[in-house]
């Protein structure tokens, strides 16, 4: 299952959105995030843990590798990803969406709290249904929640680490 990778496509766009409003800070090696939470539907009450890490920046190219893993039920998919600067939220790029969140007509501000703490966020609601909770953490996700072919998916951030 993938349904994790693909829910950030809001979070790219939130990214053009702000990209020319904000100061750009590169994403380092080492920066990592982790969120937890269920996947229930019908018949179906599972434990959900996805995790980012960027293990790797090419210089000549521009471009990241992201060791991805996401765990359903006891199940884990791993796989890497590469990406360039300009596919990956920033935490300054995240800080921007949380300021101008409500003025931009992207969300609505909230402080919420997860495993990994409070923050302030940008409450987002994509045109799926997809919510995210956008604030300046590594790869700008603190809470998703999200329908799928099996039942609601609902994550929050269990922990961070910014890289070097």
């Amino acid at each position: 299952m993938s349904f994790i990778h693909s829910r950030f496509v809001l979070s790219l766009s939130l990214v053009a959105l702000v990209s020319a409003a904000s100061a750009f800070a590169d994403p380092k090696v080492g920066d990592s995030a982790t969120l937890d939470g269920t996947l229930v539907g019908p018949g179906l009450n599972a434990k959900v843990v996805t995790s980012q890490k960027i293990t790797a920046y090419n210089a000549n190219t521009g471009v990241y590798t992201i060791a991805q893993s996401q765990t359903v039920a006891g199940q884990t998919d791993s796989r890497e990803v590469q990406a360039t600067a300009d596919d990956m939220m920033t935490e300054d790029q995240a800080a921007a969406v949380v300021s101008m969140c409500e003025s931009g007509q992207i969300g609505k501000k909230e402080k919420i709290t997860v495993g990994a703490g409070a923050f302030d966020t940008c409450h987002a609601v994509g045109n799926d249904g997809t919510e995210l909770w956008i604030a300046a953490v590594p790869f700008g996700i603190v809470k998703l929640q999200t329908k799928v072919q099996a039942g609601t998916v609902s994550l929050g951030a269990s922990g961070f680490t910014r890289g070097q």
